[in-house]
């Protein structure tokens, strides 16, 4: 590799690794704020919200079935298809809160099912935090 080549090698790799921590700065003011939106990224759910109440690793010929309504309490939105494997994490022991998350090395958020608003999504993100139920 050429001297010249290192080195925009080695600058693209200082530019990009601020820019990450860009995004995920920028994701976690969004979950605080209650604002879910497709590529959020699973770890910081961990993080802001704590592990869920019940998880399911399913393929996505089974979320076809799900949604539907078989097998994960009847939600309606989560069609995919193909042999992905999709983790959907259910927060609350009344579902009111559904994740579906996929991706191989890290997940991310692909969809979700809640009829909470954003403030209350807030509400509920805070609680979590503050070590409550």
């Amino acid at each position: 590799m050429s001297a010249a080549r290192a080195m925009s090698v080695g600058l693209l790799l200082l530019t990009a690794a601020p820019l990450a921590g860009c995004t995920l700065e920028r994701q976690r003011e969004e979950i605080r704020a209650g604002i879910l939106q497709t590529g959020q990224f699973q770890e910081l759910f961990r993080e802001l919200w704590g592990l869920p109440e019940r998880t399911v690793s399913a393929t996505g010929e089974e979320v076809i079935r799900a949604g539907l309504g078989g097998g994960f309490g009847g939600f309606s939105g989560f069609f995919f298809k193909g042999k992905e494997t999709y983790n959907l994490w259910f927060y609350r022991a009344n579902e009111e809160i559904a994740l579906v998350f996929s991706g191989t090395k890290r997940k991310y958020l692909v969809s979700w099912n809640t009829q909470l608003t954003t403030k209350q999504l807030a509400e509920f993100g805070r609680s979590r935090q503050a070590g409550a139920p």
